[in-house]
């Protein structure tokens, strides 16, 4: 089944005040946008993927993820984590997916890709082209002071493309038609001829 991947391209909307929010876009490089959090979810929403997908095709599979980096501070609790939330926004918002990475040191550092899977049902091509999701990257504390980064965030599509249309038959196979040929000396001659279905 084909299929397609973009990065986000676009920060959104930036409730939650990250430093240099801008560093989350686009494919990985090193450089990370940064949220320093005290107790409480600190959001950053980020999109614009410029998906193309065929307006015929039917979505199976949609799946999100980034690269992304926690650094627990002094307080470790597996309850501080970065969250990426992918959430439906048409016809009405729709948290779809809480995926969440956790690491225990070293700041903003790629150390492997995370993938979260949404199943496809409920999006049409439309919506993916349109951007009718938001993909929110959370940075999330329970207690204490901790850092939350990301690399980089990622959709990636998988979809069937329609069957090609199927000539539709000129006859029935059934029904004669009269014809005329031209002979060789000039003579019209009339006869039938039966009309039949193309061959596939």
């Amino acid at each position: 089944m084909p299929e397609q991947t973009r990065w986000a391209t676009a920060v959104l909307i930036n409730p939650g005040a990250w430093s240099n929010p801008t560093q989350a876009l686009n494919a990985p490089d090193g450089l990370c946008a940064s949220k320093t959090c005290t107790p409480g979810a600190w959001d950053l929403v980020v999109g614009t993927y410029s998906f193309s997908i065929p307006g015929t095709a039917t979505v199976n599979a949609v799946y999100y993820g980034f690269y992304s980096f926690c650094n627990y501070g002094v307080y470790v609790d597996p309850n501080n984590r970065t969250k990426l939330v992918f959430a439906k926004i048409s016809p009405f918002q729709q948290e779809i997916r809480n995926g969440s990475f956790f690491g225990s040191s070293g700041g903003c550092a790629d150390v492997g890709w995370d993938e979260w899977l949404w199943g496809g049902a409920g999006f049409t091509a439309s919506e993916i082209n349109s951007e009718q999701f938001l993909t929110t990257i959370r940075g999330y504390t329970a207690y204490g002071i901790n850092f939350h980064y990301c690399d980089a965030v990622r959709v990636r599509v998988v979809y069937t493309e329609a069957a090609p249309a199927v000539a539709q038959p000129l006859g029935d196979g059934l029904t004669f038609v009269q014809v005329a040929r031209r002979k060789s000396w000039g003579c019209v001659g009339i006869g039938r001829s039966l009309l039949r279905r193309p061959s596939a």
